[in-house]
């Protein structure tokens, strides 16, 4: 059966976002696999997406039983799958093949061990900006989604973890100490540092 037209966008949104990477495999047009962790290590698992008819208005089949993942204990998986699920049953209606992989991608390590890995998918930097807003009604309302663009300059800005890479934040001491009368954003921003230079020149 053909796919909607929302699938076929977000067929084409995943193809685009994991372009070049070798843990994402399209194996139809309905099922989508993703290689969480680094091939041939004992806590790399793989994923697999498939979505039915109704998808995204229904959840889609999650599945950890293929061969690759046969070091995995079937406690494991179905722990892992339930943690997946219900991530999959808050977003229905929207798509979610990207976020099932990314939440894979950040709480390997809890959902291999089968712990609890909603406290690490809530941690604050640099978060995802979703908004959700209530309606007239009283009910929740969809979260605003980002673009593919948005997806790709967050991915640019962070590394694997979602973290910002060391040192974003420092200044630079060498302009500081060869120009010590020069304002600058670094030296307004550390006023001790500047207080050190003049002092030393």
């Amino acid at each position: 059966m053909a796919l909607s037209e929302e699938q076929q966008l977000e067929v084409e949104a995943l193809c685009s976002i994991y372009e070049g990477d070798p843990s994402y495999k399209q194996i139809d047009q309905r099922t989508h696999q993703y290689l969480v962790g680094t091939e041939g290590e004992s806590g790399s698992f793989l994923l697999e997406v498939s979505w039915p008819v109704d998808y995204p208005e229904c959840p889609p089949t999650l599945s950890l039983d293929s061969f690759y993942n046969k070091h995995m204990s079937s406690s494991v998986k179905t722990a892992a799958l339930n943690l997946l699920r219900q991530q999959s049953e808050a977003a229905v209606g929207m798509a979610m093949t990207y976020d099932l992989f990314d939440f894979a991608k950040e709480n390997h390590l809890q959902l291999i061990n089968g712990h609890s890995a909603e406290a690490t998918s809530q941690r604050t930097s640099p978060a995802i900006p979703t908004k959700v807003s209530h309606n007239v009604f009283g009910g929740m309302e969809k979260r605003e989604q980002l673009t593919k663009a948005q997806k790709r300059r967050l991915a640019d800005r962070t590394d694997h973890k979602g973290e910002l890479p060391r040192g974003w934040n420092w200044i630079d001491i060498v302009k500081d100490f060869c120009f010590p009368n020069i304002p600058s954003a670094s030296s307004k921003s550390s006023p001790l540092i500047m207080t050190t230079c003049e002092l030393r020149c």
